[in-house]
């Protein structure tokens, strides 16, 4: 893969359905000054996509303001350029209405409108706490980004990104490699927090291996609670029952053959092999 500069550059090399096109709608909303509303958990970099909207629009020399609704109290509202209000649904009553009426004016077409939530706005809406008028003014064009941990497809593709640009960004010459018994761990992990949490444990591995290798106990403490524990356990399974497990666990995050053998450390035909010895799909 080649090194880019540019986390949407990484679009096009997605795997996940929905994050294939999510380069057709940057594209898309671009061009219009649409209400634009992003909604994924926290983490899923929602304020970098909405600034490659911004980046991407005719008026990108204009200014780009972001705003976290929680600690707003007064209206910020009118200006030109793109206007990010992060987590719409903590916007205060008086608040919702002076941005319900700016978008029912005519200075809304000098403002670009990106808002985010990690909540369902449909509930707030039901429970009173969003004005109904405002969910449907502000998403016309909305975009769901789901959670890391069900696109692992999109995993090995960020771990090459993210590496190759920390690796600029702390002053490396060359992009370190990840050996492979640290790439399965990353594989396997549930990612709670994200494309943040990857970004961060990227850069960890890289800031503690000091321009040399990377090895496993570089990873918080929390990547390897699983193997500590298991050496305290008393296991009676069979090498071959410990072997068919681990390949099994391979193939289920990495179902392609010959990343999975690469992963494995064995070629294909050997993994083809035992996956027809050990029954396996």
């Amino acid at each position: 893969m080649k090194n880019k500069s540019n986390y949407f550059d990484y679009f096009e090399e997605f795997k996940y359905p929905l994050m294939k096109n999510l380069d057709s709608f940057v594209k898309a909303v671009s061009r219009t000054n649409y209400p634009v509303l992003l909604v994924g958990e926290t983490g899923t970099d929602k304020l970098i996509l909405a600034r490659h909207i911004h980046a991407s629009a005719d008026n990108q020399d204009k200014p780009f303001i972001v705003l976290r609704c929680a600690d707003l109290s007064n209206s910020s509202f009118s200006s030109e350029g793109t206007l990010y209000l992060d987590e719409i649904g903590d916007l205060s009553p008086r608040l919702q209405d002076e941005l319900l009426g700016l978008l029912k004016s005519k200075a809304k077409e000098k403002t670009r409108l990106i808002c985010t939530t990690s909540k369902n706005l449909e509930t707030l809406v039901t429970s009173g706490i969003l004005h109904e008028d405002l969910y449907f003014a502000i998403s016309p064009l909305e975009f769901t980004i789901e959670p890391l941990r069900k696109r692992r497809e999109d995993i090995p593709i960020l771990i090459d990104q993210f590496l190759s640009l920390l690796a600029k960004r702390h002053g490396l010459a060359l992009t370190p490699e990840i050996p492979d018994e640290v790439k399965s761990k990353l594989l396997i992990h549930k990612w709670f927090g994200n494309e943040m949490e990857l970004r961060n444990v990227i850069e960890r591995l890289i800031i503690l291996s000091q321009n040399r290798a990377i090895l496993l106990n570089h990873l918080p403490t929390r990547f390897l609670q699983s193997e500590y524990s298991k050496t305290n356990e008393v296991t009676l399974a069979t090498l071959d029952e410990i072997e068919k497990q681990h390949i099994t666990n391979v193939l289920r995050i990495e179902p392609n053959l010959d990343k999975a053998a690469e992963i494995l450390g064995i070629t294909t035909v050997t993994l083809w092999k035992k996956r027809k010895t050990y029954g396996l799909p």
